[in-house]
């Protein structure tokens, strides 16, 4: 639902965040325009993005686990911005982060985006990142999600 994907935005689980944002980015371009003001704010360097909530299967119990995905989350959002068209002043250590999280340049991003967009790449990377924040978790890879795009992989 793109309307629960906008809400988990604003969610202090950066996990939470860096998944919304990677099925939304699946998605035909432009689910995310209304929120380029909450993305720019995710461009900055990790503070409440980088807290990862995990909950135990039914029970209510909420456990803060030390991984910081905001490296993850401020790529996505990089590439969310470039991928609406829309302007943004990167902070000074964003070309170093999305180079290393996405192998993407910063300057002519837009580009980037909108050719991986047209080789049906972006949606593999997506995956990558997401792949990489469940590594980060500890989530072994045999338990892999679907491909954000729904697909089996």
């Amino acid at each position: 639902d793109p309307a629960q994907r906008l809400s988990l935005l604003e969610d202090p689980n950066a996990r939470f965040v860096s998944h919304a944002l990677a099925v939304s980015l699946a998605r035909p371009r432009g689910e995310l325009e209304q929120a380029t003001n909450r993305l720019r704010e995710l461009l900055e360097p990790p503070g409440v993005q980088g807290l990862v909530l995990l909950k135990f299967r039914a029970i209510e119990l909420w456990e803060s686990i030390p991984v910081d995905l905001g490296d993850h989350v401020r790529t996505l959002a990089a590439i969310a911005l470039a991928d609406l068209g829309a302007d943004f002043a990167p902070p000074p250590d964003l070309e170093a982060v999305v180079k290393r999280i996405a192998g993407a340049p910063l300057d002519g991003l837009p580009a980037w985006v909108a050719d991986m967009r047209k080789k049906n790449a972006l949606v593999p990377l997506l995956d990558r990142i997401e792949d990489d924040c469940r590594r980060l978790l500890g989530v072994p890879a045999h338990l892999r999600w679907p491909s954000v795009a729904g697909a089996a992989r």
